[in-house]
């Protein structure tokens, strides 16, 4: 080995005792602010039923400053209803904050956005391509009645909100300047129009909507209850179902000396069972 390559080694032996208390304890202070916070996250995990809770003033602020539109359960048929047939939309559906596949489409989207609006020989076009985002975990609605199973997508919608198209990975990668190439040379009309079974006017159409329909009412008894109840209940379940098993063993004679050996100890005998 070269003495060259030891002297950062040396520096650093040499270095590191001479750190101040003052340097230690401002580490001490910001690693305990840092477990602080670990464990307020996981708390509000908890008792959030297993997902962080939505901070909609920071949503709304990266919505605004990437220039997106937030499409979401309630505003859907308004926003499209006031759109233009030729309109064409461009909303990434995303899921929670650390899917890296959904953080890696939100940056293509916007990357793709920013390009467009950047360009002047496309100002015409760009007037006609609106970009908007959706989350797949809170505004389920629309997300069960597109059949999205798994985020993220890019859905491109015409037709004041009639026709859609879905993309997603492997087939769509998260790339802002192919996504931008996609909307700029019309590529996306190559995805076909989704009008299967289950599509909104589908054979079975009915099925999605009665699905909506029930969760919205069962919703209305059990949106007020405390999500940390739905976690304490599969452990409220398995008690109740060990001591209905033992219940139902009680007048096993086999079970019974069993038992009483635990109880007593590996080594202690049985008791006899008295003459009936």
């Amino acid at each position: 080995m070269r003495l060259s390559s030891l002297v950062p080694v040396l520096l650093c032996t040499a270095l590191c005792p001479l750190k101040s208390s003052a340097h230690q304890d401002a580490a001490e202070t910001q690693s305990s602010a840092g477990i602080s916070r670990l464990v307020n996250n996981v708390w509000q995990t908890v008792i959030n039923g297993g997902s962080k809770p939505v901070d909609l003033a920071a949503r709304a602020k990266s919505d605004a400053e990437a220039g997106m539109a937030r499409i979401t359960d309630d505003n859907y048929d308004t926003i499209f209803s006031q759109s233009r047939p030729d309109d064409l939309w461009v909303v990434a559906v995303h899921g929670r904050e650390e899917d890296v596949m959904s953080h890696a489409y939100l940056e293509t989207h916007a990357n793709a956005s920013s390009l467009l609006k950047t360009n002047v020989s496309l100002t015409d076009k760009a007037e006609r391509i609106k970009f908007g985002r959706l989350d797949w975990m809170t505004d389920w609605v629309l997300s069960t009645r597109w059949v999205m199973t798994k985020p993220p997508y890019v859905v491109f919608i015409t037709d004041s909100g009639k026709t859609l198209r879905f993309a997603s990975p492997p087939r769509l990668p998260a790339n802002g300047t192919l996504l931008y190439t996609v909307l700029t040379e019309g590529y996306w009309t190559n995805l076909p129009p989704w009008n299967g079974s289950l599509s909104p006017g589908g054979d079975l159409a009915y099925l999605v909507e009665a699905y909506i329909s029930t969760h919205q009412y069962l919703a209305q008894y059990t949106a007020h209850a405390p999500k940390w109840i739905w976690l304490a209940l599969p452990i409220l379940t398995t008690a109740i179902g060990q001591q209905i098993m033992a219940w139902l063993h009680s007048g096993d004679d086999g079970a019974q000396r069993q038992r009483y050996v635990a109880s007593k100890g590996a080594g202690a005998a049985p008791e006899k069972p008295k003459a009936q």
